[in-house]
């Protein structure tokens, strides 16, 4: 079972990059694409932490999710 959490985590993670590059490059909407590429990050990280969660792995999911938290906050303006 961890290896497909494992290669689910890393589909989430390209799909994250790539939502993030064409969101930057076709629509110049950068933010918006920041936003799902960052929701697609959790995801990885949750993926990552329900295989075999040690302190790093539990470290990385915090830090995407506050990064997720800091970017939104920053885009509604409060």
């Amino acid at each position: 079972m961890t290896a497909v959490t494992d290669a689910l985590a890393l589909a989430c993670t390209a799909a994250g990059l790539l939502a993030v590059a064409l969101e930057g490059m076709t629509g110049g909407r950068w933010r918006a694409g920041l936003m799902f590429g960052l929701d697609l990050w959790v995801a990885a990280a949750l993926l990552r932490l329900s295989g075999a969660p040690d302190l790093r792995a539990v470290a990385a999911a915090a830090a995407v999710i506050t990064a997720r938290r800091l970017v939104e906050v920053r885009r509604l303006g409060g």
